[in-house]
């Protein structure tokens, strides 16, 4: 075969046409920003929010309790019970957002209320609107002054869905009571006496199928005792103590 009639490879046949068309048309233009495109969500809807963590029933009544669990952790059952100012076996049945606070250093405070159902006031007495019902205060998270925020939002998700279904004894301090000692930066606003918190580390004993379960936040002689023992037995013994002055 000639010179002449030999074959010109494709791809030289390829870049002489995309050159001719662009010769022959209009002037390049430089490049715009690119702009990008948002992934739709599967079927046009959107994006659903992540599961909330559920908590166990451990994890879930831990959470009542806010600070060092072996500052926080009483030697006796009997001392326990002489500090608070009520204890009650009740039921939580709902939680929900609470007041958050600035304390005295700026920081914000974000809360949670838990609401509970009483069934026995064993010790002292309950401030209440309702007879038969109170409330305890949960933290959520602290925004330190200057600082982000923890993610209290999700911490409230994981307690919404994940409440015990099962009663508890709660030793419990009214909130105007617990802020006079002193113990933590006091709150901007005057506390509520109709709050109460769970102002120990093994401030609570739930009932776990009629069996006690102290906290396993932290281990003392008195609550190893009680493990295991008839949740019943329990109560009858807290509900023999002398009544919180």
């Amino acid at each position: 075969m000639s010179a002449a009639g030999k074959l010109v490879p494709v791809w030289i046949v390829v870049v002489a046409l995309v050159s001719g068309c662009v010769a022959a048309g209009a002037p390049a233009t430089e490049p715009g920003p690119v702009t990008p495109h948002a992934t739709p969500a599967i079927g046009g809807q959107p994006t659903p929010a992540p599961t909330p963590e559920e908590l166990s029933a451990d994890q879930f009544w831990a959470s009542l309790f806010d600070g060092d669990p072996d500052f926080a952790a009483y030697p006796s059952l009997e001392s326990l019970a002489g500090d608070a100012t009520a204890v009650v076996v009740a039921a939580i049945t709902s939680v929900d957002e609470g007041p958050s606070f600035t304390d005295e250093y700026k920081n914000v405070q974000f809360r949670a209320v838990a609401s509970l159902d009483v069934q026995e006031v064993l010790v002292g007495k309950v401030n209440a609107l309702v007879p038969g019902t109170t409330s305890v205060l949960i933290t959520l998270g602290v925004q330190f002054a200057g600082h982000e925020p923890d993610p209290w939002q999700a911490r409230l998700a994981s307690l919404k869905a994940s409440l015990p279904h099962e009663r508890a004894i709660l030793f419990l301090i009214d909130e105007a009571t617990f802020w006079s000692l002193g113990k933590a930066p006091t709150p901007a606003t005057a506390p509520d006496p109709m709050h109460y918190l769970v102002f120990a580390s093994n401030g609570f004993i739930r009932d776990d199928n009629g069996v006690a379960r102290p906290s396993t936040l932290t281990e003392t002689a008195w609550t190893n005792a009680i493990d295991g023992q008839p949740f019943d037995d329990v109560v009858a013994e807290v509900a023999a103590m002398k009544p919180a002055d």
